[in-house]
């Protein structure tokens, strides 16, 4: 049996309606590159006298540690891109020796984040590190190192190894420890994986995995 006209009809304005609510499926989205985060040029420290107010950083300890410091002395200070990075050494009520760092705005006083590590009387050297973030996003692996002079009095210089290969300071005048410490800042993830401890003449006197 043949199709009436009218049926004719229906039958087309049904596959005409079907073809407009049918949409191709999309492509997946492929990314752009401005769809891929950039990270700044990386900033190259730049040392400082260490003039940051020891009392700034006493009261952040006690603050974020409950940490009463006795002899808090800062020992080296640095200025990474909009922020500074201050180095900081001091005995805690047992008695234990501690350093640490702390990033801060050196123009307001703000103290943004730090770290601090403690080993108990005699042991000679604390060499810890941390990440850090900038304020303007630049992500830091600060590594810092404290010499107890009355354990290594001989103690000159740092270098900082790194599993590549690679060493921190690149120029040896920057490794000379400052007020029996030392701060290495590499931008970036890579964590260190030795610290070495020369005298003047450059022979090794002690090596530590920092923590």
């Amino acid at each position: 049996m043949g199709l009436r006209p009218t049926g004719i009809v229906l039958v087309f304005l049904m596959s005409v309606f079907v073809s407009a609510c049918v949409r191709p499926v999309d492509p997946t989205p492929t990314p752009r590159p401005t769809d891929i985060p950039v990270l700044p040029t990386p900033t190259q420290p730049v040392i400082l006298g260490a003039t940051f107010p020891v009392q700034a950083i006493t009261t952040w300890l006690q603050t974020t540690f409950g940490t009463a410091p006795n002899n808090l002395a800062t020992f080296m200070q640095l200025q990474v891109g909009p922020d500074d990075v201050v180095g900081y050494a001091y005995q805690d009520a047992s008695g234990q020796q501690c350093a640490g760092v702390i990033l801060t705005t050196a123009a307001t006083g703000q103290i943004w984040n730090g770290h601090t590590r403690c080993v108990p009387t005699g042991t000679g050297i604390i060499a810890a590190t941390t990440l850090l973030a900038l304020t303007n996003g630049e992500p830091y692996v600060a590594t810092y190192v404290y010499i107890d002079p009355a354990v290594l009095p001989g103690a000159n210089a740092v270098a900082i190894q790194f599993p590549d290969g690679s060493s921190l300071p690149a120029n040896n005048q920057d490794s000379i420890l400052r007020n029996n410490g030392y701060i290495g800042m590499r931008s970036g993830f890579d964590f260190p994986s030795l610290v070495v401890v020369t005298d003047q003449g450059g022979n090794v006197l002690s090596q530590i995995s920092p923590q």
